[in-house]
């Protein structure tokens, strides 16, 4: 069995290694590394990659990759496991979605040698991570102040990717065809398919939201015959989503939040004054279920409040 090589270093089998590979340096010329982990089995098998924080805010993900790093015994795997618990690292440091210059790294895929600093980053992540892998998870989480119920998005037109949402099991999974720029669709010109995780809040640890995502993980891990199979749990398909958006600024009082069923025209709160004399009610466009919810009371108008999904 052949040693694994990843951006210049040779992994060989039954070992867990940390690489660092340099992305670049911050103004005081601070060397900058982004770090990954590469979990090498001891029998042949496919490659699965999971990367976190493309948003650098997006720090569930980075949770769910160091218990992955710490479960998966090398010794008892086939195949390798490819793990980055930050991607955006000058996001991370900055405690923001996005890179210094402003871009998001998830517009900027497949990305360049010579292009802006997302876009170098970009071409880095593609060449050596997803270029080295059969299939791959992508861990998110809603933007500080939105809370997202965990979920997996998928293009579900594509078989490959349509088995692999299935074996990660999230309670729901939307038919989703990914964005110009995002890494599920640079992935999907490669030829690699990639499900996208969807769970809690940015900057913050959502226990369950963590456990779900890293159950799923471990599920294909299962499915594609790397470790011991785990129990199959079923996922409800979404068709699409329409997101409620506030139509007057004030303060919101929601009566819904993510995970609950609702009827169209049903009512998902209000939006008042600060003593609530003058309310505003805001109703359910369609029936289906709450996906995503606004966790802070204070609402401009147009601010997106609920997510909807039809079933």
């Amino acid at each position: 069995m052949a040693d694994f090589e990843i951006a210049g270093h040779e992994i060989p089998p039954g070992v867990r290694s940390e690489i660092m590979i340099d992305i670049g340096r911050l103004p005081d010329f601070t060397e900058v590394d982004m770090r990954v982990k590469v979990i090498r089995g001891v029998e042949d098998g496919p490659t699965v990659f999971v990367t976190a924080c493309i948003h650098g805010d997006e720090v569930n993900g980075l949770e769910v990759v160091r218990k992955l790093g710490r479960a998966l015994n090398p010794q008892e795997l086939a195949g390798t496991v490819i793990l980055v618990p930050i991607v955006n690292v000058f996001g991370f440091i900055q405690k923001s979605r996005y890179l210094p210059d402003r871009r998001d790294l998830n517009r900027s895929f497949p990305g360049s040698t010579r292009g802006s600093m997302a876009s170098q980053l970009a071409n880095k992540v593609i060449e050596h991570v997803v270029c080295k892998s059969d299939v791959g998870i992508d861990l998110h989480t809603g933007p500080e102040g939105r809370f997202n119920l965990p979920q997996a998005w998928v293009n579900h037109e594509w078989p490959e990717a349509r088995e692999l949402a299935q074996a990660f099991g999230m309670p729901y999974t939307l038919k989703d065809s990914p964005r110009d720029g995002s890494l599920r669709k640079a992935a999907q010109g490669l030829g690699v398919p990639v499900v996208l995780f969807e769970g809690g809040e940015g900057l913050r640890f959502e226990k369950p939201a963590i456990q779900q995502a890293f159950e799923g993980v471990l599920r294909v891990l299962g499915a594609k015959g790397m470790i011991e199979k785990m129990p199959e749990t079923e996922t409800i398909w979404v068709e699409n989503t329409r997101w409620v958006r506030a139509r007057r600024a004030g303060v919101l009082r929601p009566k819904v939040r993510s995970g609950d069923q609702v009827e169209e025209s049903m009512s998902l709160g209000s939006v008042g004054d600060p003593f609530g004399s003058k309310l505003f009610k805001i109703s359910a466009p369609k029936s289906g279920v709450v996906l995503s919810h606004a966790t802070s009371p204070l609402v401009n108008k147009g601010d997106a409040i609920f997510r909807i999904g039809t079933l």
